[in-house]
C-alpha cells in the first residue's frame, strides 16, 4: 500500500482560491513528500540556529561495519553521541546545542556500510571538544574523517537538512544509485 501511494503522490493538482492543492501520500521514502518534511524543518528550526553564532558543521565517522552489525553499530553510535554531549556539558564546562542527523552509505564495492553523523553544533570550541571526545572514544576511526566546517552564509542550515531527503549515492562506478 505504501509504495502504491507513493506512485500517485501529488499526481492530480486542484487549483482553487488562488491555491494549488495536491494529496500527498506521506511516507518517508517519497521524495515530494522528503522535500515539503525538510522545509517545515528548516522553518521549525531556523530562529534558533539563527542565533547560534559560530555555527560548525561536524562530520562523525567510524569504520565500514558489515550489514549483520549495522543495527547495533547504529545503536552504540547514537547512545555513545549523547554520552560524548552529557561529558561536554559536565568535564568541559561548555554549553550543548546542537542538531544531529544520522546517514548511512553503503559501498558497492566492498559491500559493507559506513554509518556516521552530521551534526550542526553551536561553536567551535564545542564542535573541537566533540570530535577529540569521539576519536577517544573511537580509536579506531580515522582522524582525518572527521570534519568541523565553519558554517557561514545564509544556506549553511541547508547542509544539515539535506540529508534528510538524500536518496541516492554514488555507485563504485561514480553512478547515482538509490
Amino acid at each position: 500500500f505504501g509504495y502504491a501511494s507513493t506512485l500517485r503522490c501529488a499526481n492530480v493538482l486542484r487549483q482553487a482560491e488562488g491555491k494549488v492543492q495536491g494529496k500527498y501520500c506521506g511516507n518517508r521514502w517519497c521524495s515530494v513528500c522528503n522535500r515539503i518534511r525538510t522545509a517545515k524543518l528548516r522553518t521549525a528550526y531556523a530562529p534558533e540556529l539563527a542565533s547560534w553564532a559560530g555555527a560548525q558543521f561536524v562530520t562523525l565517522t567510524i569504520p565500514n561495519v558489515q550489514g549483520e552489525q549495522l543495527h547495533s553499530v547504529v545503536r552504540e553510535m547514537l547512545g555513545q553521541v549523547r554520552l560524548v554531549a552529557d561529558n561536554i556539558r559536565r568535564t568541559d564546562r561548555l554549553s550543548w546545542k546542537a542538531v544531529r542527523k544520522l546517514e548511512v552509505t553503503y559501498s558497492t564495492k566492498h559491500r559493507n556500510y559506513h554509518p556516521h553523523l552530521h551534526l550542526l553544533v553551536a561553536g567551535k570550541a564545542q564542535a573541537d571538544a566533540l570530535v577529540r571526545r569521539w576519536l577517544a572514544t573511537h580509536p579506531d576511526a580515522n582522524p582525518a574523517a572527521q570534519k568541523v566546517i565553519p558554517c557561514a552564509g545564509p544556506n549553511a542550515m541547508a547542509e544539515l537538512f539535506k540529508y534528510l531527503t538524500k536518496q541516492t549515492v554514488k555507485d563504485a562506478d561514480g553512478k547515482d544509485t538509490a
